[in-house]
């Protein structure tokens, strides 16, 4: 409901703070009052319905069952509701233990919620019809708008590395398929001269991904200035998912300058474009020989991944995008 300044009051959920999560809890920031919730388990749902119940705007970052809760409370409190879909909330891919999909009364929720939703976004046009696949429906209100980009922070760095990075958050042997680290490492063991990272990778997954080889370094999860040094001194970013959405670690990487190679799966080819090497998934032999390609492309052609992310996935395309779709569905005044 309309607040008493007249401000328009924000309500941004989310069931994890991931560092695009946070960019957009930035951004927010600066127009509007914003109420941030992190949470999960019924009291995690229950939160989500009594928090939308009182903002004008309620937005659910990943689609889920705590998005049910928060739209119908946006309903009943007769606030907007905006619903951000990023890759897991669109699956169902019962062989890789990936997407909320794979539950049936899981994605009768999601469904309702997303049929009552204000807004729908995905961050790449392959998630609605991944979505579509899933459901077994239509869903022509699903728009796109993918996350943006600061060129200012992710800079290039060391032009004579010869070293391959992967960045994937891997906290069990399935994530670790979904994200095709298993390829990688195949690909990386047929190739012993070139140096390989990993980062991401739980202690618990390196454990059960067993023995790699002397060229593969498999490293935990690091802060984000840490990761741009890691980028920066990379030669090519991989990016071998079965499964992915628009890959924030990808576009990060090309920002710095990294020769893109990737699966033609998900958001992955829009983010790379003719800028680097596209392979099937689930192919480690022809993943190898993009890498090799990649090795060989030059400083140039990392220059040319720089300006494919910096001109085509801005910050600032997405904040006027979600910015005017928050006033319209809320109907009252920003921060001036």
């Amino acid at each position: 409901m309309p607040q008493p300044d007249g401000r328009l009051h924000l309500l941004l959920a989310s069931t994890a703070l991931y560092p695009f999560v946070q960019d957009d809890i930035d951004m927010l920031r600066r127009h509007f009052p914003l109420d941030v919730y992190i949470g999960s388990g019924m009291g995690g749902a229950w939160q989500n319905f009594l928090r939308a119940l009182r903002a004008d705007v309620s937005i659910s970052w990943f689609g889920s069952v705590y998005t049910w809760f928060m739209v119908i409370g946006a309903r009943l409190g007769r606030g907007g509701s905006i619903v951000l879909l990023g890759g897991v909330d669109v699956a169902k891919e019962p062989e890789l233990g990936y997407g909320i999909w794979r539950s049936r009364w899981k994605g009768m929720l999601l469904g309702h919620a997303l049929r009552k939703a204000d807004h729908v976004f995905a961050v790449d046009p392959s998630l609605r019809a991944t979505l579509e696949r899933s459901s077994g429906r239509t869903w022509e209100k699903v728009a796109t708008l993918p996350t943006g980009y600061d060129a200012a922070y992710w800079l290039p760095g060391n032009a004579g590395s010869r070293s391959v990075l992967c960045v994937a958050a891997c906290n069990s042997l399935d994530r670790a398929r979904v994200k095709g680290i298993d390829l990688l490492i195949d690909a990386a063991g047929a190739m012993p001269d070139v140096p390989f990272r990993v980062i991401g990778v739980e202690d618990s997954t390196r454990a059960a991904l067993g023995a790699v080889p002397e060229n593969v370094t498999l490293v935990p999860p690091v802060p984000r200035d840490a990761l741009r040094a890691e980028y920066q001194a990379a030669a090519v970013y991989c990016q071998p998912s079965r499964r992915e959405g628009l890959p924030n670690a990808l576009c990060e990487a090309m920002l710095c300058a990294c020769v893109p190679v990737g699966t033609k799966v998900g958001g992955i080819p829009t983010a790379i474009g003719d800028t680097g090497e596209l392979v099937d998934a689930g192919n480690a032999a022809a993943l190898r020989d993009a890498i090799l390609r990649a090795l060989e492309a030059g400083s140039e052609a990392g220059l040319r991944a720089r300006a494919r992310i910096a001109t085509t996935f801005t910050k600032e395309r997405r904040e006027n995008i979600l910015i005017e779709t928050i006033r319209r569905a809320g109907g009252a005044k920003a921060i001036d």
